[in-house]
């Protein structure tokens, strides 16, 4: 994980998440839009990488990780 800081003090990291259920995830167009948007609001890069599994993200210390929590809510939804 790598990590710099702004001038004006804030964290910014680069915090890389497992993408589980990619399958299901390509398939839910609609879910990959709220949760895009979602980062967005908050000013967060997210890049999903389905090769590798893997989702980037890229963003405020306290956003990222709230966006990687929301990331496994979104599982847990998907799975009902």
């Amino acid at each position: 994980m790598s990590k710099m800081e702004q001038k004006n003090g804030e964290d910014y990291i680069e915090k890389i998440c497992a993408v589980q259920y990619d399958v299901l995830l390509k398939e839910n167009q609609s879910i990959l839009d709220e949760y895009v948007d979602f980062c967005s609001t908050r000013q967060i890069l997210s890049i999903f990488d389905f090769h590798n599994k893997q989702l980037h993200l890229f963003g405020r210390s306290i956003s990222t990780k709230e966006a990687g929590r929301i990331l496994y809510h979104y599982y847990s939804n998907i799975n009902k």
